[in-house]
């Protein structure tokens, strides 16, 4: 059985933009992997490894080595996050699926002893307070079932969830929606956690603004995604975001 702690999103559309390259990967070998928090770029995602659980023998330091997680975003489309990947040059796909898609179906998630949790990031101020305030609001959020516990789990295990629901307020603009995964089997060395992907639950990919219609390269990325993905149902289109429009205009009469 998988338990599933999460913020009922349903149908919501999430986002999430990559290099083609990786999305290729994805789609080829039906596969979506979740990463160690430990190797995402943000330094303040470690903000579990200054936490400590008090107890009466002493203070526990929060464990984290079972914990993996995803960066998907409420915002459809964001000329910051964009531009953020221009520097890498190669192609990027801005992809949307509906949130209940993205953890239903039979794969690897389906297990007794993995919590599958998507739920939205909650952005604080630079200060103890604020932090303190956006933490005790995900965990009034997320309550543990006891039975985890009762199967070996340890407090220190699960609390790393609190922090990695919280974010610096300098990002609030990537309304980012976090997919994280608890998996007790897995290794200490183990950086990332794969499991079946299902692509035709991508409704909409979209090729990055730099990418032109007249470019071969854009026919060719066409043709190489849409075997992939559902006939009927995903639509693959160009981000429009800094194209010339003459859907703005005044005229002004001095």
């Amino acid at each position: 059985m998988k338990y599933s702690l999460s913020w009922v999103l349903n149908t919501t559309p999430l986002y999430r933009i990559m290099p083609l390259k990786w999305f290729k990967i994805m789609v080829e070998e039906k596969r979506n992997t979740l990463f160690r928090p430990s190797k995402w770029d943000d330094p303040y995602e470690m903000n579990y490894s200054n936490s400590v659980i008090a107890t009466e023998k002493g203070d526990i330091p929060l464990d984290a080595s079972y914990w993996f997680g995803q960066c998907w975003s409420l915002c459809a489309e964001s000329a910051i996050m964009w531009q953020a990947f221009k520097k890498t040059k190669d192609p990027c796909v801005k992809i949307m699926v509906y949130a209940d898609k993205l953890i239903s179906g039979k794969n690897e998630l389906d297990d007794e002893l993995r919590i599958v949790v998507l739920d939205y990031i909650r952005y604080f101020e630079p200060t103890q307070d604020s932090y303190h305030e956006k933490l005790n609001d995900v965990i009034s959020t997320h309550q543990w079932p006891k039975n985890f516990l009762s199967k070996g789990c340890k407090c220190a295990e699960l609390f790393p969830i609190y922090s990695l629901l919280t974010k610096r307020n300098v990002f609030k603009h990537e309304e980012e929606v976090r997919f994280l995964l608890f998996d007790k089997s897995a290794s200490k060395d183990q950086e990332s956690f794969s499991y079946t992907f299902d692509p035709t639950i991508v409704k909409e990919v979209v090729i990055d603004p730099w990418t032109s219609k007249d470019d071969d390269k854009y026919l060719e990325i066409l043709k190489e995604l849409r075997p992939y993905l559902s006939q009927e149902t995903t639509k693959i289109r160009k981000s429009e975001i800094f194209s010339n429009s003459s859907m703005f205009s005044i005229r002004y009469n001095p």
